[in-house]
């Protein structure tokens, strides 16, 4: 397979302003400047974008910026922390939510993201003024499972969870937010509803709902006020103005068990 052509950026301009000031279609510039046809489309087409004449891609400025921080995300996931550790896997958030490096959405892990977990981030997208299209291609998704998720009609399954959620919070907010997953399942049964166990924790779980533990909480570590702290090296500041600056540790002592006591220590990076 022969070499790509390399083009002098004389050469680009040229082809470029060729285009976009007289409106000759890009087969007879090519063809009078020996230029690839693909080539040219590639160079003309971030030109648009630049003068806000496209919607569907990233100005020049943004697409360096990306390149920075893909390459400093990179830096940090090859990079070998304290004693010896690597960093977690993670890029600092959690998928769907805002980085607070780039102010973008971002979609994190190693594993093909669920569908909950792009919807967000395409509208996000969207909102911004780029086609659904070109997000997708960007993210390495199917354009048509997009658009085929926001026509294909709610599941059984959804259908009845969105009957049951208000009733739920109705029965926990009636108990003045004491009741848990067996009582609500119980009272639920009462009135007729044929609900198992199972559904009644995973939704409560997505509405965020908790019942009161009766007596005291589990504590696992009872702090010392006179022993001796650790020095704030950061000055409780852990924001960061580039990837790789900061690192941050937190310790947890888990035991006793029979072997004694351990301290599971775990290590991250500080991003933005």
């Amino acid at each position: 397979m022969p070499a790509p052509r390399t083009y002098p950026d004389e050469l680009r301009e040229r082809a470029v302003r060729e285009v976009r000031t007289t409106g000759r279609p890009i087969a007879h510039v090519v063809r009078d400047l020996g230029i690839h046809k693909e080539a040219l489309r590639g160079w003309v087409r971030p030109a648009e974008a630049d003068a806000g004449e496209r919607d569907d891609r990233l100005i020049t400025a943004e697409h360096e910026e990306l390149k920075q921080l893909r390459k400093a995300d990179a830096a940090v996931a090859g990079h070998a922390g304290p004693a010896g550790r690597r960093p977690p896997p993670s890029c600092g958030v959690e998928a769907g939510e805002r980085d607070p490096q780039s102010r973008e959405r971002v979609l994190c892990g190693r594993t093909r993201p669920t569908p909950d977990e792009v919807d967000p981030v395409i509208a996000h997208l969207k909102d911004k003024g780029l086609g659904v299209g070109f997000a997708c291609r960007v993210l390495g998704l199917s354009e048509s499972a997009y658009y085929a998720r926001k026509k294909r009609p709610k599941s059984v399954r959804r259908v009845r969870d969105e009957q049951l959620m208000p009733l739920i919070e109705q029965v926990h907010a009636e108990s003045g937010g004491t009741c848990g997953v067996r009582r609500i399942t119980r009272a639920l049964r009462r009135k007729g509803g044929l609900v198992a166990r199972c559904t009644v924790e995973r939704l409560m779980r997505e509405l965020g709902l908790e019942d009161v533990i009766r007596g005291p909480r589990r504590r696992t570590t009872v702090p010392e006020p006179s022993a001796p702290g650790p020095p704030d090296l950061v000055d409780r500041d852990v924001t960061a103005s580039r990837s790789d600056q900061p690192w941050v540790a937190d310790m947890t002592y888990s035991g006793p068990d029979p072997a004694g006591r351990t301290w599971p220590s775990s290590w991250t990076c500080v991003h933005g």
